[in-house]
């Protein structure tokens, strides 16, 4: 099953093509803006920092709320986004995977889903490295493992919609 065949019951192509042209246009200007406030730490920049996640979280909400998975983020991302070097391709990846798993969940798309969570898994274990979350790595490699499951990949589109909003908090 193609990507675009995964969407064909619920959702015509061109809508997902043009939220995915958003979603590319959003984690573009974060990529600036992060690059800008990683030099002059300014509260505009860091608003529209939070404007960026914000309507980027807009799109793929609403997620499952799993407290054990919030508590491991949360204590263990130290690092914010802009304190790092992230290359753009990584935030473009980690909005576009990100929201396929979200579409590909609601189509019911389970193994089209699994590649995709398998696929976001890798761009969460990057991002972990270069914020040195390493502990985060093993919770991304045990929730790979079951991403044959609906829960399972549930449980890393919260991984995924929790990191970003850790990430960039002050």
């Amino acid at each position: 099953m193609s990507y675009g065949e995964a969407y064909s019951a619920s959702t015509s192509v061109s809508v997902v093509n043009f939220a995915e042209d958003e979603i590319k246009n959003l984690a573009g200007e974060l990529s600036e803006y992060l690059s800008v406030y990683s030099v002059i730490e300014d509260e505009q920049v860091y608003a529209k920092i939070l404007k960026l996640v914000n309507r980027f979280l807009e799109i793929v909400s609403p997620i499952t709320y799993y407290p054990e998975i919030a508590s491991a983020v949360f204590s263990k991302i130290e690092l914010r986004l802009w304190e790092v070097e992230i290359p753009g391709t990584l935030v473009e990846e980690l909005f576009l995977n990100t929201y396929r798993l979200k579409q590909a969940i609601l189509a019911g798309g389970s193994e089209e889903a699994s590649v995709i969570g398998k696929a976001l898994a890798v761009v969460l274990t990057d991002l972990y490295t270069r914020v040195e979350a390493d502990e985060l790595i093993n919770l991304v490699s045990r929730l790979e493992e079951q991403s044959a499951s609906t829960e399972g990949l549930e449980k890393i589109l919260t991984l995924s919609v929790l990191t970003l909003i850790a990430a960039t908090n002050q």
